[in-house]
């Protein structure tokens, strides 16, 4: 017998256009790697429940496994759930981005220093940066008792220092 097909779409707008059926495994089912194949970010599907008009996450287990909702599979367009973090190029390598990527003119002339000793004081650290540039400020993060945490913040005047 066959197990059927899942209408999966990129969005509820472009469902009618960019749809697509992909097929059910032996055990109804529908397979990640399925829908990713198709949808390259792809990290789960999702649809809108006809009773409440809400959208409901499907489950799936930790092989990419999708079971079906309560009412099954048939008569339901699934959303893609995609991860905003991940995209392919066009040779189809995948590469993570950084949600809070930056053009290039939008520097900021910030530093976060990790590994500073505890006995370093601001002075210390501005100290040691002005030799790059003009520090516009500089922060040695410390907890309730006054002692260092051991990290810190730096600022340049010129975006191009940092």
């Amino acid at each position: 017998m066959d197990p059927g097909v899942v209408f999966v779409a990129p969005t509820e707008e472009t469902a009618q256009e960019e749809g697509i059926e992909i097929p059910l495994d032996e055990d109804s089912t529908c397979n990640l790697k399925v829908v990713q194949s198709q949808f390259a970010s792809a990290v789960g599907l999702r649809f809108r429940a006809p009773d409440t008009g809400r959208m409901r996450a499907l489950r799936m287990d930790d092989s990419g496994k999708i079971y079906p909702p309560p009412q099954g599979w048939d008569n339901l367009t699934f959303i893609v759930v995609v991860d905003k973090k991940r995209t392919r190029d066009e040779d189809g390598s995948e590469k993570l981005e950084n949600e809070n990527k930056k053009s290039s003119s939008d520097k900021i002339g910030d530093l976060i220093i990790l590994g500073l000793s505890y006995k370093a004081t601001e002075n210390d650290v501005r100290d040691y940066f002005k030799s790059f540039g003009e520090v516009k400020s500089c922060e040695i993060k410390k907890d309730y008792g006054g002692n260092s945490r051991g990290f810190g913040f730096v600022s340049f005047v010129s975006d191009d220092v940092a």
